[in-house]
């Protein structure tokens, strides 16, 4: 799992993950080179919100779910690479939006029409119009319960499962019109007291 920042990852075979075969954290960016995904479970490569980064020369053969899944508003640039007998492409959420460059699916170059072909199909096959349906993709939910089944890596769950808390709770606090908890201490007033939160009968999870 690349988490953060901007970090490379090389000539590196990932082969019969019981998930997805190689997770980019949301806000990630990180540079791959010549990683071979074969086999995984659910996607090859999967891309959470707002993810990026540069995938270069990189092969996913074989995935259970589409080999490649962008995640709302995720920006990453793909260049030469293979996809060959996967369940499907490119699953992607809204506001994705990949670049790719001389990528190729089971030998037919990587458009918008050849991502919509069934994996394996001939080159030269009819083009459909609408997006072949799909496995269901990947949740935040199956990322997670795959982190939680990682051995060791305590202080990355710990923060992740922190982070993942505290977004949940502001955008449930928005929902329901809660003030924003901001303090301000000066040298000359003391501090405002904040407004106490209305109660919830349900919670966060039913925001």
């Amino acid at each position: 799992m690349v988490e953060a920042g901007t970090a490379e990852i090389e000539s590196t075979s990932i082969e019969k993950s019981g998930g997805s075969g190689l997770v980019v954290w949301s806000g990630a960016s990180p540079v791959v080179r010549d990683v071979s995904v074969s086999k995984a479970a659910k996607n090859g490569i999967y891309l959470a919100e707002k993810a990026a980064g540069t995938f270069t020369s990189c092969d996913v053969v074989g995935s259970g779910f589409p080999a490649f899944h962008f995640g709302k508003a995720a920006a990453p640039v793909l260049k030469h690479c293979r996809i060959r007998d996967c369940a499907g492409a490119v699953g992607e959420d809204e506001g994705a939006t990949p670049t790719f460059e001389d990528c190729t699916v089971d030998g037919i170059p990587m458009t918008p029409a050849a991502a919509a072909l069934p994996v394996g199909a001939p080159a030269g096959a009819p083009v459909p119009l609408d997006i072949a349906e799909a496995p269901e993709e990947e949740t935040l939910e199956d990322v997670l319960a795959e982190l939680g089944e990682q051995i060791g890596l305590e202080r990355v769950k710990r923060d992740v499962s922190s982070m993942v808390k505290l977004s949940r709770r502001s955008g449930c606090a928005r929902r329901q019109g809660w003030p924003r908890r901001r303090s301000v201490a000066t040298s000359s007033s003391p501090a405002t007291p904040v407004p106490a939160r209305p109660r919830s009968l349900g919670s966060t999870a039913d925001c």
